[in-house]
């Protein structure tokens, strides 16, 4: 049997040569994707991409999973058969919307809302498999459990070879097969854990005392499946736009993670003369570039930082909310917090300032996390707190007792028990 269609998907509307040759071929090619047009759309048979030009889609920040969804939706509307149900994807839409880190406002919420739902019920054997495999099958299942532990699971076949299996599970219809395929899965992601934090230790080591605005690192070795989690990495712990490249030869794969001031899209665009192709959106892109022109890409892409970017913009900082006393956060204010989830980028947890605290218990410390019964000095409420990223200094506090804290209201459900806790974001 032939072949007369190709569908793209968070792919394709940079290929214009490639969509050209297709075309050559007789081949029809459907584009659905979310970033963002470089020169022209490519001559497809059909594009989806609400950030192309003319574009009358009132959302501009659909995730590619998102953008694919459309498309069902519409060919659902086609057809007159019953065994079409959009409504039946959202478990995978919510999963895809996640791991892509796009805005978690307007429609995406309701996807992800509506598609965690659906993934706590899951018909789908392949997620119900990693689900086990994860440890997750006994817990209601929430964003932070798909950005931070299913969807690296199916990214590390990916990034270390091909995405194959990560298909296959998805596609299963035999529970056999699925959860053989899950915990092979799990095992590419703890070497893909062994490989990534190699890469950041020797990351950590070529890093200079004196950051410059734009970090741009390189380092033969580097596995390019990988590069853009160690962009992530570099970004968030120096808070810095960070590019990391992974030389072939004469030439490097790069990619790119920026801060929210700063659009490496923009950015790269401006420097189109030095790469041999790129692609993205403004807090993410990867590129292609000759070796012999990375250090004048450093060069002008700190230019154009110190022009866009104030001392101030290269500090993180937490928006606070409201402070608190612990004596005012009753079950009630617990259970309404409840009802803003799901958060994500653009949508964070709400964060409040408590003070004069101290903690009634040794805090507990395991690489994992920090965690300690937190209460007022003058006494009333104490409640369990949890924190999962706390800095040395941060740990030197929670050990001295004394403290004020940035935390987030939480409701920690397990095995059929409920506990009110505080997730602690920071300390001082």
């Amino acid at each position: 049997m032939g072949i007369d269609l190709v569908i793209t998907c968070d792919c394709g509307i940079s290929c214009l040569q490639e969509i050209d040759y297709a075309n050559s071929l007789g081949l029809d090619v459907i584009v659905t994707d979310h970033h963002r047009v470089k020169e022209k759309v490519p001559s497809a048979y059909a594009v989806l991409d609400p950030n192309q030009p003319d574009c009358s889609y009132p959302f501009k920040e659909l995730a590619g999973v998102g953008v694919a969804f459309k498309l069902i939706q519409a060919l659902a509307q086609k057809s007159s058969s019953e065994k079409v149900e959009p409504w039946d994807y959202l478990d995978l839409v919510a999963l895809g919307t996640i791991a892509d880190v796009v805005s978690l406002r307007g429609e995406n919420r309701i996807l992800v809302k509506f598609g965690l739902e659906r993934l706590n019920r899951t018909s789908n054997l392949g997620l119900r498999a990693l689900i086990e495999v994860a440890g997750l099958d006994e817990k209601e299942i929430k964003g932070g459990h798909i950005g931070f532990i299913l969807a690296p699971r199916l990214n590390a076949c990916g990034r270390l070879s091909l995405s194959r299996k990560a298909v296959r599970l998805l596609l299963s219809t035999s529970w056999g097969e699925a959860i053989k395929l899950a915990r092979d899965l799990d095992a590419e992601n703890r070497q893909r854990q062994k490989i990534e934090g190699s890469m950041r230790r020797e990351a950590d080591k070529l890093l200079p005392e004196t950051k410059e605005s734009v970090i741009i690192l390189i380092k033969d070795g580097w596995h390019p499946g990988l590069i853009g989690l160690l962009a992530s990495y570099v970004r968030e712990k120096y808070f810095r736009p960070a590019v990391i490249f992974s030389p072939q030869g004469d030439v490097a794969r790069g990619s790119a993670r920026s801060i929210p001031k700063f659009s490496i899209f923009d950015a790269l665009q401006a420097c189109e003369d030095l790469l041999l192709s790129f692609g993205g959106h403004k807090m993410a892109a990867g590129m292609m570039i000759p070796i012999k022109n990375i250090t004048m890409l450093k060069d002008r892409l700190n230019e154009l930082a110190e022009e866009k970017l104030s001392p101030e913009d290269l500090v993180p900082t937490y928006s606070i909310d409201a402070r608190v006393s612990l004596k005012e956060l009753e079950s009630d204010f617990f259970q309404d917090m409840e009802l803003l989830p799901p958060y994500g980028s653009e949508n964070p947890q709400p964060l409040f300032l408590g003070e004069g605290l101290s903690h009634f218990s040794s805090p507990e410390f395991n690489k994992k996390f920090v965690k300690a019964v937190i209460g007022a000095k003058e006494g009333g409420e104490r409640f369990e707190a949890i924190a999962f990223s706390l800095s040395e200094e941060g740990k030197r506090i929670m050990r001295s007792g004394d403290m004020d804290m940035i935390f987030t209201p939480t409701i920690n459900r397990w095995k059929g028990r409920e506990t009110l806790q505080l997730e602690i974001k920071d300390v001082r």
